[in-house]
């Protein structure tokens, strides 16, 4: 069978819909299926064409402007590029998109109509409201794209039940998978010797946020607020954050102004060095302002038996987080609230040892890429045979 996969991004670029891709493409070609992406070349020292882990990927000249300058993630395909796509969708059996309103996406769509290909659009992101009336324009016009390109399509599968049920279309819930022998939890001298490396007090309890800089959506100025309000009260909570986006230089012009001593900002991570943060740190915190689909921040701390602190807002994340069984749901942009779970955690290390062990054991049944890519291959094989 030959499946051509669409995505705005591919590694290097770093982001959870490229690392779903990645995984999926990387694991079903090692069960025998020719796998072709087609994808932006973006950063611009990739290579046009490479062949990575049993996969052709062919990399096309695209603008980032969007993500750059505000922080979108959303690559321009030069025209050109399009042709390539042409090709590549006649030569398959399958197109399988990820996300149906990007640039490529909906192109590829449109091809895989005109040429009789069965396609899936696999639905990572919710609907989304902004408190910006631009923002909710845009969203409102990739709406449009999305919807026409849906119609396209043989098949949609949701990252969880809230991202289809937020677009109001039918489709089949394939949560993400995680590399649970990658990021596991650590032995002591594992965590000990990573602490020292990064230079944090082995005494203290370590909150991780990992992810976009971005307080849109992320709600990362609601973490400085919570940040602020625990050392004030003295607290033996050391906050570890990494990742990079838009609002980077605000994040540290922050950190300085509120003097905030307990918290090591990394910037952004490679991927690769992902699963060593996780490690050192003792909880994860994400107080997230808008609707998740399912996020890989979320599944790669529970694989390593964070507890996680998340906020009540609408979204996929609610699916797996159980209050009080694998973490704490705070007031939605509550940061006293969210200040509040953090130091209820720090105060209780027999809950905080009990959710690691409820966290490990959800991963081990539900969310391995093992599981996700064995109903994967059923969809592809029961899409085609139709």
């Amino acid at each position: 069978m030959r499946i051509l996969v669409v995505t705005h991004y591919w590694p290097p670029h770093i982001g959870g819909v490229e690392t779903v891709a990645y995984e999926q493409a990387r694991r079903i070609a090692v069960k025998g299926y020719d796998v072709t992406v087609f994808t932006s070349r973006v950063p611009r020292n990739t290579p046009e064409y490479s062949e990575e882990d049993h996969v052709k990927v062919f990399r096309a000249p695209a603008i980032n402007l969007l993500e750059d300058k505000f922080g979108i993630p959303y690559p321009i395909f030069a025209f050109n590029a399009l042709n390539t796509l042409r090709e590549l969708v006649r030569r398959v059996d399958i197109v399988h998109v990820h996300e149906a309103f990007y640039h490529s996406s909906y192109f590829a769509l449109n091809y895989a109509k005109k040429y009789g290909k069965p396609s899936i659009v696999t639905m990572h992101i919710s609907k989304r409201k902004f408190g910006s009336t631009i923002l909710n324009l845009a969203g409102y016009c990739l709406d449009l794209i999305e919807r026409d390109g849906l119609r396209k399509t043989s098949l949609i599968i949701g990252v969880s039940r809230k991202t289809l049920n937020s677009k109001g279309v039918k489709g089949i819930v394939l949560y993400n998978g995680v590399d649970h022998e990658k990021f596991r939890p650590p032995t002591p001298k594992e965590k000990e010797e990573l602490r020292r490396k990064l230079g944090i007090p082995p005494e203290r309890m370590v909150a991780l946020y990992v992810g976009r800089i971005a307080r849109i959506s992320k709600g990362v100025d609601i973490l400085v607020e919570a940040m602020e309000i625990l050392e004030k009260k003295r607290s033996n909570v050391f906050f570890l954050i990494a990742g990079g986006g838009v609002d980077e230089n605000w994040l540290r012009r922050e950190i300085a102004l509120r003097k905030l001593r307990n918290v090591k900002y990394l910037g952004q991570i490679e991927y690769r060095s992902l699963p060593e943060i996780y490690m050192a740190s003792d909880i994860a915190v994400f107080p997230y302002r808008t609707g998740e689909g399912m996020p890989m921040t979320l599944l790669e701390a529970l694989s390593t038996g964070l507890p996680v602190v998340t906020t009540r807002v609408k979204g996929g994340h609610l699916e797996i987080v159980r209050d009080k069984y694998n973490g704490l749901l705070a007031d939605f942009e509550n940061p006293e609230d969210l200040a509040l779970k953090i130091e209820l955690l720090e105060a209780n290390p027999s809950l905080v040892a009990e959710m690691s062990l409820n966290n490990r054991r959800v991963v081990e049944e539900k969310y391995t890429w093992d599981i996700n890519v064995k109903m994967l291959q059923k969809i592809y094989e029961g899409v085609l045979s139709r």
